[in-house]
């Protein structure tokens, strides 16, 4: 987390956004365990609220690779990890990725990990929809 602190947080600290849209633990949960994945991405939530301000973290949920058990059965514990630990914080909302558990190959590229153009539109549109899910929460009735 701390690259993240030292290279990424200047641009959050440079304006205080409301909202913050999470997408992390694709690339760590290669070489962390799901558990300090998760730590770190709890870490990061409760810094942008604390520290940045920020009023609403939305964690996004990591997406399978396809044909890569191993790092499924750790997108798999990273998913329960973050729904346990970030379940009190009041400031932070779970976006779960409908769509991407059960598909077939359509939806990624040939290397499996990456998506393809349909994969990047549906991603697009999930990602919207946690926005839209965000103003909901911090906009008064």
């Amino acid at each position: 987390m701390s690259k993240v602190v030292m290279y990424d947080l200047g641009v959050v600290g440079s304006f205080p956004p409301e909202i913050v849209i999470v997408q992390l633990g694709s690339n760590d949960l290669t070489s962390m365990s799901a558990a300090k994945t998760g730590s770190a991405i709890e870490d990061l939530a409760r810094l942008l609220f604390e520290c940045y301000g920020v009023k609403l973290v939305c964690v996004c949920q990591t997406i399978f690779r396809l044909d890569s058990p191993s790092f499924n059965k750790q997108v798999k514990l990273l998913t329960q990890y973050l729904k346990v630990v970030l379940e009190p914080l009041p400031y932070v909302i779970y976006w779960r990725h409908r769509g991407f558990w059960n598909c077939k190959t359509r939806f990624f590229a040939r290397d499996g990990v990456h998506l393809n153009s349909l994969g990047q539109y549906k991603f697009f549109r999930s990602l919207r929809g946690a926005v839209l899910k965000c103003f909901k929460a911090i906009t008064p009735s």
